[in-house]
């Protein structure tokens, strides 16, 4: 990264093999670290609920979980062909690459998450949307001015 990007600055790097003792140091050393950014690639779930269980403490702005980002930028895992990639099929390929590791992922996990978001529509009562979403309010007009050009 820092070949293609001479002007980046990386605060810091740490693998994720850590216990739940261990957390408070590690975000003791990501907040006094300085970054701006933070990016969590221990895998989905667990990266988004560990940042979600830590946003509080956490001190940079930018969080986000990154999955496989790195495995892929640094060339350990080749992404699919731009082909692929364009008609959205990645995960078809990430699929075939790494079908022991993905499959419960693709196979069973896709259809759920589906099933679980048609399930919950079929009961809007229970997450009603707003009829109507909030706006800010709008500033008072500015007083106009008589005919004539009298105040």
């Amino acid at each position: 990264m820092r070949q293609r990007y001479p002007a980046l600055r990386i605060a810091g790097t740490r693998d994720g093999y850590f216990d739940a003792a261990e957390e408070p140091a590690v975000i003791e050393q990501i907040n006094a670290s300085g970054a701006d950014i933070l990016l969590v690639a221990f895998g989905a779930p667990r990266q988004d609920l560990w940042l979600h269980q830590h946003r509080d403490v956490l001190a940079p702005p930018v969080r986000m979980g990154v999955g496989g980002l790195f495995d892929f930028y640094s060339g350990r895992i080749p992404r699919a062909p731009e082909w692929m990639r364009e008609i959205g099929l990645e995960w078809a390929y990430r699929l075939l690459q790494e079908l022991g590791r993905m499959w419960r992922r693709y196979v069973i996990g896709n259809p759920l998450f589906l099933y679980r978001v048609w399930w919950q529509m079929q009961r809007p009562e229970r997450f009603p949307l707003p009829a109507q979403l909030p706006t800010a309010p709008r500033p008072a007009p500015a007083a106009q001015a008589a005919p004539g050009g009298a105040p």
